[in-house]
């Protein structure tokens, strides 16, 4: 747990933390991107919805909602 002194360093530790944080959010919000778009390209390529899954190291139904749109799977299992 972080203890503050009651300077400035305290403030400038916790922007410094919160920037860290955004940065970080941001790289997770580019690497979700990515694997939508892994998946919808896998999808669209006659992917199975059990093959992409188990590829991508995700649960069936994640891979469904990632390649939503009207996408078309050769099986459901």
């Amino acid at each position: 747990m972080m203890q503050t002194t009651g300077d400035a360093s305290g403030g400038e530790e916790t922007a410094a933390a919160a920037a860290d944080l955004e940065s970080q959010e941001w790289h997770l919000d580019q690497l979700a991107g990515d694997l939508e778009t892994a998946v919808v390209r896998a999808a669209d390529a006659g992917g199975s919805v059990a093959a992409i899954a188990e590829a991508a190291h995700l649960e069936p139904r994640d891979v469904q909602d990632l390649a939503a749109g009207g996408r078309q799977f050769v099986d459901v299992g």
